[in-house]
């Protein structure tokens, strides 16, 4: 992940759970990257890909277990990704992720 940059204040909505005041891309970039992914608006995501080389959005994207499949698959596109190596999109995840949802 590149450097150690703060999350600036548009950004931290975005981690109600978290204390996002000790955050720095370098520590926390993929749970970053995947909080962005799912719930930023526009301008978190203009931030996110000025700061962060494609490379580690790619392959947050590849590993996440956390994101929607509509995101996955929108991330996918924008980002020129296979379905096929999306963690979160393989069949036996979305199986045992339903399992866990009755909704």
């Amino acid at each position: 992940m590149p450097q150690s940059v703060k999350l600036p204040p548009s950004i931290k909505k975005y981690f109600w759970d978290a204390d996002v005041e000790r955050f720095t891309l370098s520590k926390e970039g993929r749970y970053v990257i995947e909080r962005i992914f799912e719930y930023g608006d526009e301008k978190a995501i203009r931030w996110l890909f000025h700061r962060v080389p494609r490379r580690f959005l790619v392959d947050a994207l590849k590993r996440t277990r956390s994101l929607s499949p509509a995101n996955a698959y929108l991330w996918a596109n924008v980002l020129g990704v296979s379905k096929k190596s999306i963690v979160c999109l393989e069949k036996q995840f979305r199986e045992r992720r339903s399992k866990h949802w009755i909704w």
